[in-house]
């Protein structure tokens, strides 16, 4: 049973470059998700980190100062 012509190297090249353009392209796509799902995933965050500090009764400045002591204390230790 004939198989049918062989390919030459300069069809395969083609056939390769056009799956590595596809591939590109996904993965470009890929990128982009995660960008948006770790925008997401920082004001998740932020909404949580605002309503702790809400619920506690502490203002940005005051928690700044909290972390600012805490990572000092830690380089003295």
């Amino acid at each position: 049973m004939p198989r049918g012509r062989r390919k030459t190297c300069e069809e395969k090249l083609e056939e390769l470059r056009v799956m590595i353009s596809s591939q590109e392209l996904q993965l470009k796509e890929l990128r982009q998700k995660e960008k948006e799902l770790l925008k997401q995933k920082k004001e998740e965050d932020l909404r949580c980190l605002a309503q702790m500090m809400e619920e506690q009764h502490v203002s940005a400045d005051r928690l700044a100062e909290i972390l600012k002591e805490t990572c000092f204390s830690r380089a003295e230790a």
